[in-house]
């Protein structure tokens, strides 16, 4: 966010803020979805999964979504002590964990 002004010919931006792009999508989650395929999940990725997340504990919402391509997907809300801290290390390790590909950042609505 942040203001512009005019004067005499020119344009003046003032920013309140400035945030690296690479930085963007974490900082404003609001949640993290891990996208899981039910036919690989097992208690070695159930451990992984919950090992990346330990290691990442914070306030933002975690949800697993659970697919079965051509049958179902699930899409629920891990419980509160599974929060965590969005960052680039957040979703290096849960990628380590899962796979590539398969974490994404919701955002907050802008007001």
């Amino acid at each position: 966010t942040g203001r512009v002004a005019s004067d005499e010919g020119g344009v003046r931006l003032t920013a309140d803020e400035v945030v690296s792009l690479d930085d963007l999508r974490e900082r404003k989650a609001e949640a993290v979805q891990v996208r899981l395929d039910a036919a690989d999940l097992d208690d070695d990725l159930v451990v992984r999964l919950r090992r990346a997340v330990e290691a990442h504990r914070g306030e933002v919402s975690l949800y697993l979504e659970v697919v079965r391509p051509g049958d179902f997907r699930l899409v629920a809300r891990a419980e509160a002590s599974l929060r965590v801290n969005p960052s680039r290390q957040l979703s290096a390790a849960l990628e380590s964990a899962v796979g590539p590909g398969r974490v994404r950042y919701r955002a907050r609505a802008q007001r």
